[in-house]
Protein backbone atom coordinates (compact mmCIF):
# COMPACT_ATOMS: atom_id res chain seq x y z
CA UNK A 1 0.00 0.00 0.00
CA UNK A 2 2.65 2.44 0.84
CA UNK A 3 3.91 3.07 -2.39
CA UNK A 4 0.53 4.32 -3.84
CA UNK A 5 0.23 6.62 -1.04
CA UNK A 6 4.16 7.91 -1.46
CA UNK A 7 3.83 9.25 -4.84
CA UNK A 8 4.37 12.95 -5.26
CA UNK A 9 1.21 13.77 -6.76
CA UNK A 10 0.86 17.19 -6.72
CA UNK A 11 4.31 17.56 -9.08
CA UNK A 12 2.55 15.25 -11.29
CA UNK A 13 -0.45 17.66 -11.65
CA UNK A 14 -2.96 14.37 -10.57
CA UNK A 15 -4.94 14.05 -7.16
CA UNK A 16 -4.04 11.55 -4.23
CA UNK A 17 -6.08 8.46 -4.67
CA UNK A 18 -8.15 7.64 -1.86
CA UNK A 19 -8.74 4.24 -0.10
CA UNK A 20 -11.64 2.89 -2.63
CA UNK A 21 -9.09 2.57 -5.20
CA UNK A 22 -5.94 1.73 -3.58
CA UNK A 23 -7.08 -1.30 -1.49
CA UNK A 24 -8.48 -3.30 -3.87
CA UNK A 25 -5.71 -2.45 -6.64
CA UNK A 26 -2.91 -3.36 -3.53
CA UNK A 27 -4.95 -6.52 -3.39
CA UNK A 28 -4.83 -7.05 -7.07
CA UNK A 29 -1.08 -6.69 -7.57
CA UNK A 30 0.05 -8.47 -4.48
CA UNK A 31 -2.95 -11.65 -4.48
CA UNK A 32 -3.56 -11.82 -8.10
CA UNK A 33 -0.14 -11.33 -9.43
CA UNK A 34 1.05 -8.44 -11.93
CA UNK A 35 -1.17 -9.41 -15.14
CA UNK A 36 -4.57 -9.75 -13.09
CA UNK A 37 -3.83 -7.14 -10.75
CA UNK A 38 -2.86 -4.80 -13.91
CA UNK A 39 -6.19 -5.88 -15.41
CA UNK A 40 -8.19 -5.16 -12.12
CA UNK A 41 -6.34 -1.55 -12.08
CA UNK A 42 -7.88 -1.61 -16.00
CA UNK A 43 -11.83 -2.12 -14.54
CA UNK A 44 -11.27 0.84 -11.98
CA UNK A 45 -10.29 2.82 -14.17
CA UNK A 46 -13.28 2.16 -15.87
CA UNK A 47 -15.49 3.29 -12.92
CA UNK A 48 -13.48 5.64 -11.34
CA UNK A 49 -13.86 9.42 -12.56
CA UNK A 50 -10.87 11.42 -12.37
CA UNK A 51 -7.85 8.55 -11.87
CA UNK A 52 -7.34 7.09 -15.37
CA UNK A 53 -3.87 9.48 -14.88
CA UNK A 54 -2.99 7.79 -11.72
CA UNK A 55 -3.89 4.34 -12.76
CA UNK A 56 -1.64 5.19 -15.85
CA UNK A 57 1.18 5.27 -13.67
CA UNK A 58 -0.09 2.07 -11.40
CA UNK A 59 0.30 0.03 -14.41
CA UNK A 60 3.86 1.49 -14.49
CA UNK A 61 4.57 0.36 -11.63
CA UNK A 62 4.25 -2.98 -12.36
CA UNK A 63 6.52 -2.64 -15.00
CA UNK A 64 9.82 -2.68 -13.36
CA UNK A 65 12.35 -0.21 -14.93
CA UNK A 66 16.07 -1.05 -15.68
CA UNK A 67 17.44 -1.09 -12.42
CA UNK A 68 21.03 -1.67 -13.81
CA UNK A 69 20.94 1.32 -15.80
CA UNK A 70 19.49 3.10 -12.94
CA UNK A 71 22.30 2.13 -10.67
CA UNK A 72 25.01 3.31 -13.55
CA UNK A 73 23.56 6.82 -13.27
CA UNK A 74 23.44 6.79 -9.71
CA UNK A 75 27.04 5.55 -9.41
CA UNK A 76 28.63 7.52 -12.77
CA UNK A 77 26.25 10.81 -11.75
CA UNK A 78 30.08 13.18 -11.18
CA UNK A 79 31.10 11.79 -14.28
CA UNK A 80 28.22 11.78 -16.18
CA UNK A 81 27.62 15.74 -15.21
CA UNK A 82 31.47 16.50 -16.11
CA UNK A 83 30.88 15.64 -19.58
CA UNK A 84 31.42 18.65 -22.25
CA UNK A 85 28.34 19.25 -23.78
CA UNK A 86 27.91 18.98 -27.29
CA UNK A 87 27.81 22.13 -29.60
CA UNK A 88 25.35 20.61 -32.17
CA UNK A 89 23.12 19.33 -29.39
CA UNK A 90 23.36 23.06 -27.71
CA UNK A 91 21.84 24.60 -30.76
CA UNK A 92 19.15 22.32 -31.07
CA UNK A 93 18.27 23.09 -27.46
CA UNK A 94 17.87 26.64 -28.41
CA UNK A 95 16.05 25.92 -31.38
CA UNK A 96 13.52 24.33 -28.80
CA UNK A 97 13.63 27.29 -26.69
CA UNK A 98 12.92 29.55 -30.08
CA UNK A 99 9.60 27.93 -30.98
CA UNK A 100 8.31 28.51 -27.04
CA UNK A 101 6.14 31.32 -25.72
CA UNK A 102 7.84 33.87 -23.15
CA UNK A 103 7.69 32.28 -19.57
CA UNK A 104 6.66 28.55 -21.40
CA UNK A 105 6.63 25.85 -19.26
CA UNK A 106 9.01 23.18 -19.94
CA UNK A 107 9.31 19.36 -18.69
CA UNK A 108 13.01 18.42 -18.71
CA UNK A 109 11.83 14.58 -19.45
CA UNK A 110 14.47 12.28 -18.60
CA UNK A 111 16.99 14.91 -17.12
CA UNK A 112 20.14 13.53 -15.77
CA UNK A 113 22.04 15.97 -13.92
CA UNK A 114 20.07 18.68 -15.09
CA UNK A 115 21.86 20.81 -17.47
CA UNK A 116 19.39 21.66 -19.86
CA UNK A 117 16.74 21.87 -17.06
CA UNK A 118 19.27 24.86 -15.82
CA UNK A 119 19.85 26.38 -19.08
CA UNK A 120 15.68 26.62 -19.85
CA UNK A 121 15.43 28.32 -16.24
CA UNK A 122 18.39 30.81 -17.27
CA UNK A 123 15.77 31.61 -20.05
CA UNK A 124 12.89 32.52 -17.65
CA UNK A 125 11.15 29.47 -18.53
CA UNK A 126 9.09 27.56 -15.89
CA UNK A 127 10.69 24.46 -15.73
CA UNK A 128 9.80 20.85 -14.16
CA UNK A 129 12.24 17.68 -14.36
CA UNK A 130 12.24 14.16 -13.33
CA UNK A 131 14.10 11.09 -13.68
CA UNK A 132 14.44 7.14 -12.59
CA UNK A 133 17.66 7.91 -10.85
CA UNK A 134 17.73 9.31 -7.59
CA UNK A 135 20.94 11.59 -7.63
CA UNK A 136 20.09 13.11 -10.81
CA UNK A 137 17.29 14.35 -9.26
CA UNK A 138 19.13 15.24 -6.32
CA UNK A 139 21.56 17.36 -8.14
CA UNK A 140 18.93 19.14 -10.67
CA UNK A 141 16.77 19.83 -7.44
CA UNK A 142 19.73 22.16 -6.45
CA UNK A 143 18.83 24.69 -8.45
CA UNK A 144 15.69 25.87 -6.70
CA UNK A 145 14.09 27.22 -10.05
CA UNK A 146 13.45 23.53 -10.73
CA UNK A 147 11.12 21.66 -9.88
CA UNK A 148 12.02 18.20 -10.11
CA UNK A 149 11.14 14.62 -8.69
CA UNK A 150 11.64 11.05 -9.19
CA UNK A 151 10.15 9.16 -11.27
CA UNK A 152 10.16 6.60 -14.27
CA UNK A 153 8.94 7.01 -17.86
CA UNK A 154 5.73 5.26 -17.13
CA UNK A 155 4.68 6.96 -14.01
CA UNK A 156 4.77 10.15 -16.04
CA UNK A 157 0.88 11.54 -17.24
CA UNK A 158 -0.40 15.24 -17.31
CA UNK A 159 -3.06 16.63 -19.67
CA UNK A 160 -2.14 19.92 -21.50
CA UNK A 161 0.27 21.18 -19.08
CA UNK A 162 3.28 22.29 -21.14
CA UNK A 163 4.15 24.17 -24.03
CA UNK A 164 7.20 22.01 -24.52
CA UNK A 165 8.53 18.74 -23.59
CA UNK A 166 12.41 18.38 -23.93
CA UNK A 167 13.49 14.65 -24.01
CA UNK A 168 17.31 14.83 -24.49
CA UNK A 169 18.55 10.99 -24.64
CA UNK A 170 16.19 9.55 -22.18
CA UNK A 171 13.86 7.62 -23.94
CA UNK A 172 16.22 5.12 -25.56
CA UNK A 173 16.27 3.80 -21.96
CA UNK A 174 12.61 2.48 -22.40
CA UNK A 175 11.86 -0.42 -24.24
CA UNK A 176 10.72 -0.30 -27.67
CA UNK A 177 7.24 -1.99 -27.32
CA UNK A 178 6.44 0.84 -24.76
CA UNK A 179 7.68 3.48 -27.02
CA UNK A 180 4.27 4.25 -28.74
CA UNK A 181 2.71 4.66 -25.45
CA UNK A 182 5.16 6.37 -23.96
CA UNK A 183 4.82 9.33 -26.82
CA UNK A 184 1.29 9.18 -26.59
CA UNK A 185 1.63 10.10 -23.24
CA UNK A 186 4.05 13.03 -24.00
CA UNK A 187 1.38 14.54 -26.80
CA UNK A 188 -1.45 14.45 -23.95
CA UNK A 189 0.58 16.65 -21.60
CA UNK A 190 1.72 18.72 -24.13
CA UNK A 191 -0.78 21.84 -24.98
CA UNK A 192 -2.41 22.50 -28.88
CA UNK A 193 0.32 23.28 -30.58
CA UNK A 194 3.27 22.26 -28.23
CA UNK A 195 6.52 21.49 -29.04
CA UNK A 196 8.55 18.02 -28.15
CA UNK A 197 12.09 18.13 -29.20
CA UNK A 198 13.47 14.21 -28.87
CA UNK A 199 16.89 12.69 -28.89
CA UNK A 200 17.95 8.92 -30.05
CA UNK A 201 20.55 7.17 -30.41
CA UNK A 202 20.70 5.71 -34.37
CA UNK A 203 20.97 1.78 -35.14
CA UNK A 204 18.89 -1.69 -34.68
CA UNK A 205 17.60 -3.74 -31.62
CA UNK A 206 18.86 -3.54 -28.34
CA UNK A 207 22.12 -4.20 -26.10
CA UNK A 208 23.81 -2.76 -23.07
CA UNK A 209 26.64 -0.66 -23.54
CA UNK A 210 30.09 -1.45 -21.53
CA UNK A 211 28.97 -0.07 -18.71
CA UNK A 212 26.06 -1.90 -18.07
CA UNK A 213 23.25 0.58 -19.67
CA UNK A 214 20.33 -0.86 -22.06
CA UNK A 215 19.91 1.11 -25.05
CA UNK A 216 16.95 0.61 -27.92
CA UNK A 217 18.37 1.97 -31.36
CA UNK A 218 16.29 3.60 -33.73
CA UNK A 219 16.34 4.74 -37.71
CA UNK A 220 14.94 7.52 -38.74
CA UNK A 221 12.19 6.13 -40.68
CA UNK A 222 11.15 3.74 -37.74
CA UNK A 223 11.07 7.18 -35.17
CA UNK A 224 9.19 8.86 -38.06
CA UNK A 225 6.80 6.21 -37.75
CA UNK A 226 6.38 6.18 -34.39
CA UNK A 227 5.97 10.29 -34.34
CA UNK A 228 3.38 10.24 -37.01
CA UNK A 229 1.16 7.82 -35.22
CA UNK A 230 1.73 9.80 -31.68
CA UNK A 231 -0.04 13.03 -33.59
CA UNK A 232 3.59 14.53 -33.93
CA UNK A 233 4.24 17.28 -36.88
CA UNK A 234 8.18 16.20 -37.47
CA UNK A 235 9.49 20.26 -37.88
CA UNK A 236 13.08 18.77 -38.53
CA UNK A 237 16.23 16.64 -37.25
CA UNK A 238 19.14 17.11 -37.51
CA UNK A 239 22.30 14.19 -37.14
CA UNK A 240 25.57 13.80 -35.17
CA UNK A 241 28.50 11.86 -33.34
CA UNK A 242 29.53 12.16 -30.11
CA UNK A 243 31.56 10.28 -27.68
CA UNK A 244 29.24 9.13 -24.38
CA UNK A 245 29.83 8.36 -20.53
CA UNK A 246 31.69 4.92 -21.82
CA UNK A 247 33.86 6.38 -24.29
CA UNK A 248 32.66 5.12 -27.09
CA UNK A 249 30.93 7.10 -29.98
CA UNK A 250 27.70 6.53 -31.62
CA UNK A 251 25.52 7.97 -33.95
CA UNK A 252 22.48 10.25 -33.07
CA UNK A 253 19.38 12.08 -34.14
CA UNK A 254 17.80 15.19 -32.78
CA UNK A 255 13.78 15.54 -34.03
CA UNK A 256 12.17 18.91 -33.73
CA UNK A 257 8.19 18.19 -33.68
CA UNK A 258 5.14 19.82 -33.09
CA UNK A 259 1.51 18.13 -31.26
CA UNK A 260 -0.21 18.36 -34.92
CA UNK A 261 -3.61 20.29 -34.95
CA UNK A 262 -6.86 18.24 -34.09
Amino acid sequence: MGVFYDWQWPDLGLNKPNDWICWPAAFGLVFLGPIFGTAMVDALAGVTDGFGAWLFGLRGFVMAADQETIAVYDHKIQDYAALKPDPQQDKAMRDFSAQLPPGARVLDYGCGPGAFARAFADQGFEVEAFDASKEMVALTQADPRIMAWQARFEEFQSQRYYDGVWASFSLLHAPRDRMPDLLMAIQGALKPNGCLTLALKLGSGSRRDSLGRLYTYYSLSELRGLLTKAKFDWLNHIEGKSIGLDGTQSDWAIVHTRVLDG
